[in-house]
C-alpha cells in the first residue's frame, strides 16, 4: 500500500554554476519549520523514501541499485542531474540543513524507516563503494584521512591479534592460540619436528587475515619467495603472548653458538626469547629425547643399533689454582639407530628376526663347513669380479667425461651403477643419547658402556629383553675388539640373565675406519722411499701444491681421498694417451669419438692397466721387463685406487652390496699389508653376514652401517654410520668449550643436540637459505690432475716398451692377501681357530642337553687342536708377519 506525501515542483533546468558556491558543509542543522517549497504536479513515487519527493518524474537509478523502483515512463535524467536537482531541493526547502548533517542522520538514525533503506544499501557492498567515492585518490593523501584509516586499521588487527592473546579463550582461535604460545618446559621433539615455516604463516594467514592483508600491502608481495627476510616479519607477534616463533629462534641461535650477550640483546628487540628460556628450553627438548628414545628402544617392533665412540674433552678452567685445573675427561657419545626393516613386514617379525632362537640356528656355521668353503664365501667370487670390471669401466667413463671436456657428451651414455639391495632415499631414524664419562682404555671400560646405555639408566630396557632378543653395537676397530673381550671375559659370568655375561649383543663394523685404514695401508705400500721411485705417492705429492696435510702418520681423511683420487684421474688419463697413442698431454682436448668408441677406449683401458696382474703382463708378454718396474707399480697403483674409489661410491649412493664386494677385496689386501687387525675383523664381519647370522636379518644389519643424514632436497648421500658419532663429538665440543662447561652439562644438553640442528636446517630450507649466495662449487682438480699426468708423460709411464726398473717394490695386496689367507695355515685358519676360543661358555643349561653336550665335544676338540697349533688367543695380531 502506498504512502501519500506532499508534492513539490520540480525543476526542469538546472544549471552546476546555480550550486558551485553551495556552503552546505558549513552550514548547520536548520529548524523543522522550514517554509514550503513550490509545488509540484502529481508524480508517482516509491514508498518508504526517507526525505520528500524530489522530481517531476521517477528518475532513473542505478543498474545495480534495488533501493528504489522504476518507472518505464519517466524522463530520462543524467546522474549529475539528478544530483543537481537533489542538492536544489535541500538548499530551498532545508537551508540550513547541511549535507553532512544529512548524511550523519541517514546512516546513524534509529528511525525504522530510514535504518531500512541504508541497511538494504549497505547489504548489497553499498558502504564499502561509499568509502571508496568519498576518499578517493586524493583523500588518501589528507593526513586527517589517514590517521582515521590507521586508527581503525591498527584497531580492527589489534582485535584480530587478541583472538590468539589476552583474548583467546573467548575467540574461535583458541586451538591455534595454545600451539602459539610454548613455556620452555612444554618444547619437545614433535614440536620441532612438525615446526615449518610455511605452516606457520599459513596458521597466521587463517587467524590474522587483516593483519597479514596489510603487512603482505606494505612488504610489496602477496607471496614472498622463499628465504625472503618478511617471512620472519610476519611471524613475530605479541611476544609475551605467542612466543613460538620466538622461541624456534633462540634455539636456531643456540644451535649457531650465538653468545649469551647477543642473545640478549636480540631478546630486547623481540626477535627470540631470553637466555635463560633458551637454556630451559635445551633442557626439556635433551629431556624428551632421552624419553622418545627410551620409548622407541622399549618398542618391540624395532631393531635397535647402538653406534657409540670415544672422544677426549677438556674441562677448562681460566682462573687456575691448587685446587681448580684443566681436567682431560674420556667421554662416550651414543646414537640409538633404529633399523630399517623390509616393507610389509608382519606384526611381530621384528622379534622373530632379532631373537635368541632364530640366530642360535646358524650360529657358529663357520665352522660346520670345510675351511675352504668358509674362505670361499668371505671372498670375491667370479660374479664379484666380473661386476667390479663393469663398474670399473664405468667410473673410467665417468672421469674421461670430467677431465677432457670434447669427450662430455658421453656422459649421457654412460650406464647407471646397479645395486639390487639399494637403500630407500629415507632419512635414517635416529636419536642422540646423553654423553657418558667413561674411559675405554680397558675391557672394563666397554663393558660399563654397554651396561649404561641398554639396560641401564639411559634406555632402561628390561633385563628379561635380552632374554629372547639380541640388541646390535657398532664401532671402530678397538671398539668392536674391547666389546668381543668384554663377551669373552663375561662368558664365566654366573648371572641367570643374558645381559649380565654379554651373550645377547651382535658387534658390526664402522665403515669410516676401515676405509682410513686401508688408505693407510695402501699409503703405505705405494709411497716409496723418494724422489727416485717415479710413480712412488710420496713423489706424486712432491708435485702439487698445498697438499702439505698429506701425511702417513695422521690420515686426513678427506684430504687423502681426493689426493688418491686425483691420481687415478691422472693414471686413467695417461693410459688413454697409450691407448690411442696421443701426445702431448693438450692433444687430448681434440679427441672427438663416437659412442661406440668411447666404450670400446674405456673397456681397453681397464682391461690392460688395471686388472691384470703383473704376472699376466709377463706371461702375455707385455711387459717385457721383470721384477719390479714403474709401469708396473702403476698398474697396481690403478687397482688398488680403483677400488677406493669404488668403495666411496657406494657409500655415497647406499648400495650395500657393492660395499661388501669391495670388503671381500679388502680382506685379503689388508692381511698382505700387515694390517692384520683389520683383516681379522672383515674376516669376523664377512662371517657373520654371509654364514653366522640368519639370512632374513644379515642385509639388514649390513644396511645398518649406512645411514642417510638429511636430504634437504638435494641429491642423495649416505654417509658411514660411524662418521656420524664422529660429527656427533664435533659438534658437542663445540657447544661445551667455556669456563662452565662440566661433565653433567654435556649430558643435558647433547641429547637435544642433533634434534635442533635438524630444525636449523628444515628452517634453512623452507627459506631457501640453502640456495641463495651459495656459490660455493665443489673445487676442481683439474690443474692438479694434468701436472700429474705431465710427470707421468715425461717418464712414459704405461708404455712397456720404455719400462724402467725401480728399487720401490709394490706389494700386489689383493693376489698376495688371497694366497696368505689360504691353507691350513693361512689367516683364515687361524682366525677359525681363535673363533674357536672365543665361542667357549658355561651357559650350556640355555640348549637341550644333547645339543649342549655335542657342542662342548665339539668344542674340547677344536680347543685341543688350536693348542696344538700352539696359538696364543691374547696375540697382538698387528705383530704377527707371515713367514
Amino acid at each position: 500500500m502506498s504512502r501519500n506525501y506532499s508534492i513539490r515542483p520540480s525543476f526542469t533546468e538546472l544549471g552546476s554554476a546555480d550550486l558551485d558556491n553551495e556552503p552546505d558543509a558549513e552550514s548547520t542543522v536548520g529548524a523543522t519549520s522550514s517554509p514550503p517549497g513550490p509545488y509540484v504536479p502529481d508524480l508517482y513515487v516509491q514508498k518508504d523514501v526517507p526525505f520528500l519527493n524530489l522530481g517531476s518524474d521517477d528518475l532513473r537509478d542505478e543498474e545495480g541499485d534495488l533501493t528504489y523502483g522504476s518507472n518505464s515512463q519517466a524522463r530520462k535524467f543524467t546522474d549529475t542531474k539528478k544530483t543537481l536537482a537533489v542538492l536544489e531541493f535541500m538548499k530551498e526547502e532545508f537551508s540550513r540543513f547541511s549535507l553532512k548533517a544529512f548524511l550523519q542522520e541517514l546512516f546513524t538514525s534509529e528511525h525504522a524507516s530510514i535504518k531500512n533503506v541504508t541497511n538494504s544499501y549497505l547489504a548489497t557492498g553499498g558502504g564499502l563503494h561509499l568509502l571508496e567515492t568519498a576518499i578517493g585518490d586524493q583523500g588518501m593523501q589528507d593526513p586527517d584521512i589517514g590517521d582515521w584509516i590507521m586508527a581503525h586499521a591498527t584497531e580492527m588487527c589489534s582485535r584480530e591479534v587478541t583472538q590468539l592473546t589476552t583474548r583467546a579463550s573467548e575467540g574461535p582461535h583458541f586451538a591455534d592460540a595454545q600451539y602459539l604460545r610454548v613455556p620452555a618446559n612444554a618444547i619437545n621433539i614433535d614440536l620441532l619436528q612438525s615446526f615449518s615455516v610455511p605452516g606457520l604463516l599459513k596458521l597466521y594467514e587463517q587467524c590474522t587475515t587483516w593483519l597479514q592483508t596489510f603487512l603482505k600491502a606494505v612488504i610489496g608481495r602477496d607471496s614472498p619467495p622463499p628465504g625472503s627476510d618478511e617471512s620472519a616479519a610476519r611471524c613475530q607477534r605479541n611476544p609475551d603472548m605467542t612466543n613460538l616463533h620466538g622461541a624456534i629462534n633462540t634455539l636456531m641461535l643456540w644451535d649457531g653458538r650465538v653468545p649469551k650477550r647477543l642473545v640478549q640483546t636480540l631478546n630486547r628487540y623481540g626477535f627470540c626469547t631470553s637466555y635463560l628460556y633458551q637454556i630451559k628450553a635445551v633442557g626439556i627438548v635433551s629431556k624428551d629425547a632421552v624419553m622418545l628414545a627410551r620409548s622407541v628402544a622399549n618398542d618391540p617392533e624395532k631393531l635397535l643399533l647402538l653406534p657409540y665412540d670415544n672422544y677426549n674433552w677438556r674441562e677448562t678452567a681460566w682462573e687456575t689454582s691448587e685446587m681448580h685445573g684443566n681436567i682431560s675427561h674420556d667421554k662416550v657419545s651414543a646414537l640409538l639407530v633404529v633399523l630399517d626393516l623390509p616393507p610389509n613386514l608382519l606384526p611381530g617379525e621384528a622379534g622373530r628376526l632379532a631373537s635368541v632362537n632364530n640366530f642360535a640356528q646358524t650360529a657358529r656355521t663357520r665352522h660346520h663347513i670345510p675351511p675352504d668353503e668358509a674362505l670361499e664365501g668371505i671372498l670375491p667370487t667370479d660374479v664379484d669380479q666380473r661386476t667390479f670390471a663393469d663398474n670399473a669401466v664405468k667410473h673410467v667413463g665417468q672421469i674421461l667425461c670430467d677431465e677432457i671436456a670434447a669427450l662430455s657428451s658421453h656422459r649421457n651414455d654412460l650406464p647407471e651403477f646397479f645395486d639390487p639391495h639399494a637403500l630407500p632415499a629415507a632419512k635414517t631414524e635416529e636419536y642422540f643419547l646423553p654423553t657418558y664419562d667413561q674411559e675405554q682404555s680397558f675391557t672394563r671400560g666397554d663393558m660399563l658402556v654397554i651396561e649404561h646405555y641398554y639396560p641401564g639408566p639411559v634406555l632402561r630396557m628390561p633385563k628379561e629383553f635380552f632374554e629372547s632378543q639380541y640388541a646390535f653395537l657398532l664401532g671402530d676397530r678397538l671398539t668392536t675388539a674391547h666389546d668381543r673381550a668384554a663377551q669373552d671375559q663375561r662368558a664365566v659370568d654366573h648371572s641367570e640373565h643374558r645381559v649380565d655375561h654379554l651373550s645377547s649383543f651382535e658387534v658390526l663394523s664402522g665403515i669410516m675406519y676401515v676405509v682410513m685404514n686401508q688408505i693407510q695401508s695402501m699409503g703405505k705400500n705405494a709411497w716409496g722411499s723418494g724422489t727416485a721411485d717415479l710413480v712412488g705417492l710420496s713423489t706424486l705429492l712432491s708435485k702439487l701444491p698445498n697438499r702439505k696435510n698429506i701425511n702417513l702418520r695422521k690420515i686426513d681423511f678427506y684430504a687423502w681421498l681426493r689426493f688418491m683420487d686425483a691420481v687415478l684421474h691422472a693414471l686413467v688419463l695417461r693410459a688413454v694417451m697409450v691407448v690411442l697413442n696421443v701426445s702431448p698431454p693438450q692433444g687430448l682436448e681434440k679427441l672427438h669419438l663416437s659412442a661406440s668408441a668411447f666404450e670400446t677406449l674405456c673397456n681397453k683401458i681397464v682391461a690392460q692397466f688395471l686388472l691384470p696382474s703383473i704376472d699376466c703382463l709377463e706371461a702375455e708378454e707385455v711387459k717385457t721387463l721383470p721384477g719390479s718396474t714403474e709401469s708396473g707399480n702403476a698398474v697396481l697403483l690403478m687397482h688398488d685406487l680403483m677400488t677406493l674409489r669404488e668403495m666411496h661410491h657406494a657409500i655415497e649412493h647406499g648400495h650395500p652390496e657393492r660395499m661388501e664386494r669391495m670388503l671381500k677385496y679388502w680382506t685379503p689386501m689388508f692381511y698382505a699389508g700387515g694390517s692384520f687387525n683389520y683383516a681379522n675383523k672383515l674376516i669376523e664381519l664377512l662371517h657373520n653376514l654371509n654364514h653366522d647370522w640368519p639370512s632374513d636379518i644379515s642385509p639388514i644389519l649390513r644396511n645398518g652401517m649406512l645411514m642417510l643424514i638429511k636430504n634437504q632436497g638435494k641429491a642423495t648421500t649416505f654417509k658411514e654410520t660411524d662418521i656420524r658419532v664422529e660429527q656427533f663429538n664435533k659438534t658437542i665440543k663445540s657447544h661445551a668449550h667455556g669456563a662452565n662447561a662440566r661433565p653433567g652439562l654435556l649430558e643435558k644438553i647433547t641429547p637435544a643436540i642433533g634434534h635442533i640442528q635438524e630444525l636449523t636446517e628444515q628452517i634453512f630450507e623452507d627459506l631457501g637459505v640453502l640456495d641463495e649466495d651459495q656459490h660455493h662449487a665443489k673445487v676442481k682438480q683439474h690443474k692438479d690432475i694434468m701436472i700429474l699426468l705431465d710427470h707421468l708423460c715425461q717418464f712414459n709411464i704405461f708404455d712397456f716398451l720404455q719400462d724402467k726398473l725401480t728399487e720401490h717394490t709394490m706389494v700386489d695386496l689383493y693376489r698376495t692377501g688371497l694366497h696368505r689367507l689360504a691353507g691350513p695355515d693361512g689367516g683364515h685358519a687361524k682366525h677359525l681357530c681363535r673363533h674357536v676360543l672365543r665361542s667357549r661358555t658355561r651357559h650350556f643349561n640355555e640348549m637341550p642337553t644333547e645339543a649342549a653336550k655335542s657342542q662342548e665335544a665339539q668344542l674340547e676338540y677344536e680347543e685341543s687342536v688350536c693348542e696344538l697349533q700352539g696359538l696364543d688367543r691374547e696375540l697382538e695380531l698387528d705383530n704377527e708377519y707371515p713367514s
